[in-house]
């Protein structure tokens, strides 16, 4: 059997609960103290738009982190394609090209961005003055990506946008569980948890990743932040019950 499937049968049938809500919001721990291995955002997503853009431009789409390989993930099936970086189909992070740090890397908006209006409108309008990469991602039908973690430590940082989720396609984290996604739902990661994602379905699966900072926009971003943390206490109040039956076979 073969990591990501062991990695499956003990992760993929568990949903996370969060017990430990603080009464009052704050932002810094949320972000950045808490642990959470996500937090999910209060964004209205033109989602089914921006999916016909991205989905439109699958021929642009080149394979994603491939020289895993010789680290010994096993990806496959994992494509890539960045509206804003250094280039559309540079879609590694900055050191894979000779960059020491996000902010010496010349990322700026692609050749892509004019055939995404729906996506470039949804962008410009979020709480973040730095952006970095921002990504299509999509995984093949039958693909899947390997047991990795991207971060050492256990904030919060990259916002992955479902276009689409297809039955059968499942996204789990190490002593976590399954993440709740749905075509239109928006996620900030900590991706200091190890993370495999599984396509088991007949359908092209699209993401979109966002890697960026608020700067001078903060209090924007706090104030989405303190929504998305009322929301999910306000749901926790309700006695939000499993999602497992929606997301599981």
């Amino acid at each position: 059997m073969e990591e990501h499937e062991i990695f499956f049968q003990q992760y993929g049938n568990h949903a996370y609960k969060y017990n430990d809500i603080p009464d009052k919001f704050d932002y810094d721990w949320v972000m950045f103290k808490s642990r959470w291995p996500w937090l999910q955002l209060d964004l209205d997503i033109p989602y089914q738009e921006m999916y016909k853009e991205g989905i439109a431009l699958e021929h642009k789409f080149v394979e994603h982190r491939w020289n895993d390989q010789f680290r010994g993930y096993k990806h496959q099936g994992w494509k890539s394609l960045a509206i804003h970086g250094i280039d559309s189909q540079k879609t590694e992070n900055f050191h894979a090209y000779g960059y020491k740090s996000q902010e010496a890397a010349p990322y700026d908006w692609t050749e892509i961005a004019n055939q995404c209006p729906a996506t470039l409108k949804f962008l410009k309008l979020l709480p973040f003055e730095n952006k970095y990469r921002i990504r299509f991602m999509l995984l093949e039908p039958g693909g899947y990506i390997y047991p990795h973690k991207d971060q050492d430590d256990f904030s919060f940082y990259p916002i992955n946008i479902a276009l689409n989720h297809p039955k059968g396609c499942k996204f789990a984290m190490e002593e976590v569980g399954v993440l709740p996604f749905v075509p239109g739902s928006a996620f900030h990661m900590n991706l200091g948890y190890r993370h495999c994602v599984i396509n088991h379905s007949q359908e092209k699966r699209l993401h979109l990743i966002i890697h960026a900072a608020p700067g001078s926009k903060i209090n924007q971003h706090k104030r989405l932040i303190e929504k998305s943390f009322n929301k999910l206490k306000e749901s926790k109040e309700k006695k939000w019950t499993t999602f497992l039956d929606k997301v599981l076979p």
